[in-house]
């Protein structure tokens, strides 16, 4: 019988009446088989149409998933369709003015100078048809203009009212911002003043507590309340202004001992000096050793007794 066709799939080969044609690799199959997962199509995909927008021109460029979108797009620039002037074309197409059209509801006549009506009550354009006031509602669109004017007009004046309220309540925040500032900058001020004036305060007391420790540490004379830093310089003191009393008889003693000596042992008409036993020719010969050699030892002081001894 000449009447249908069998199948393409090599496990049924049925003759089916009907059979089914796919669109990819133009398969004759039966109703069983006519999916392409079915009978495994090897070109599904193939009339898979997907574009993409080129970045440059701004075209859409078809392509399969059997294709590279790269080397789809390269061709695209290679053939030379890639050009601006196309993009500007579509830019141009994009910007043409909307046809003009009948104002009644469900007509949508395009309007020209031939078959164009203007309505002096509702202010629209109509077409031909549709020119009587009853045809396209003017009673109902002339209400809903004059509310729309009304409520243009409210709106106006709230907004208006509105945008004096927003001035004031900027110029209140502005000044409250610059009254702020300056609280601000005052109680750095205040707040410096107040840390540098602790600082001196802190380093007056450490100070005073410093001289007072010094005061309080320091060593003082039991004879004539003089005040020394260090020890050794109170022993030097005492030793040099207050000597022991006792011990100004023994030197006495001996300075009278070694006197009678020093004399036996110089020779008549010399001068012998009292501290260090040189023997001089002549009275100002002695009187100038003494301004001489002991001037400092008398300025630094030695008391009248141990002199009065030593002479």
């Amino acid at each position: 019988m000449d009447i249908g066709a069998h199948c393409s799939m090599p496990a049924c080969h049925q003759q089916d009446f009907l059979p089914f044609t796919c669109d990819c690799c133009s398969g004759v199959f039966c109703l069983e088989h006519r999916s392409y997962d079915t009978h495994e199509c090897p070109k599904v995909g193939s009339h898979d149409r997907r574009v993409f927008q080129c970045p440059v021109c701004r075209q859409l460029i078809r392509w399969t998933m059997e294709q590279d979108v790269n080397a789809v797009w390269e061709e695209h620039v290679r053939v030379g369709q890639c050009t601006r002037e196309k993009f500007r074309q579509q830019q141009a197409q994009a910007k043409k003015p909307k046809k003009k059209r009948c104002a009644a509801d469900g007509c949508r006549e395009v309007l020209l100078v031939s078959n164009q009506f203007h309505c002096m009550k509702c202010r629209q354009d109509v077409c031909l048809k549709h020119r009587f006031e009853g045809d396209h509602d003017c009673e109902t669109k002339r209400q809903a203009q004059r509310q729309q004017w009304l409520g243009g007009g409210f709106r106006g004046n709230r907004a208006a009212s509105t945008t004096s309220k927003t001035k004031s309540n900027t110029a209140h925040s502005t000044a409250q911002l610059q009254q702020n500032a300056r609280n601000a900058a005052a109680s750095v001020v205040n707040g410096t003043k107040s840390a540098m004036s602790s600082l001196v305060q802190n380093a007056k007391a450490a100070s005073a507590s410093a001289s007072n420790a010094i005061s309080t540490s320091s060593e003082e004379c039991p004879i004539c309340q003089q005040k020394f830093a260090y020890v050794s310089q109170l022993i030097a003191h005492v030793n040099r202004a207050h000597p022991d009393p006792s011990a100004a008889p023994s030197r006495a003693s001996s300075a009278q001992s070694a006197a009678p000596t020093a004399a036996s042992s110089t020779p008549a008409g010399s001068e012998v000096c009292p501290q260090c036993r040189a023997v001089f020719p002549d009275l100002n010969a002695l009187i100038h050793h003494g301004e001489t050699a002991h001037a400092a030892s008398a300025v630094s002081g030695g008391s009248d007794q141990e002199k009065c001894c030593l002479m």
